[in-house]
């Protein structure tokens, strides 16, 4: 659908689809937006903008989010700060980290036990 959308003038306001095509040209990261978020989702020492910000980049799908999220909840200083993280990696096919999820599971605080059994569960992954 993006690509039929991507294709299309979205200059009529009153047009459904040019008002669907505007939303996505608006909301579409580019390449150097992506890099420059995920910079900052490395290296920022606030828990409010590392949620944020791995909020905002799961939903692009991207590969490298993937990565990113799985280093940062192995990071030990964020033992007590992965909740949201755990919760983005269900934009994603968790089947190459199952042994972590598992790990998480039993040994995580509430919110990222629950997060990692969801994935499990819904990815059909035990």
């Amino acid at each position: 659908m993006i690509a039929a959308l991507s294709g299309k003038s979205c200059h009529s306001g009153s047009d459904p689809v040019a008002a669907i095509c505007a939303f996505w040209q608006h909301e579409a990261m580019n390449e150097a937006e992506i890099l420059e978020k995920l910079h900052r989702l490395e290296v920022t020492d606030s828990h409010l903008e590392r949620n944020s910000l791995a909020l905002e980049l799961s939903d692009t799908k991207e590969s490298r989010v993937f990565q990113r999220l799985v280093e940062l909840i192995r990071r030990p200083e964020l033992v007590n700060n992965r909740g949201t993280l755990v919760y983005c990696l269900e934009n994603y096919d968790c089947s190459s980290i199952v042994d972590l999820l598992v790990e998480l599971a039993e040994t995580g605080n509430f919110e990222v036990s629950a997060g990692a059994e969801t994935i499990l569960d819904e990815q059909r992954l035990l």
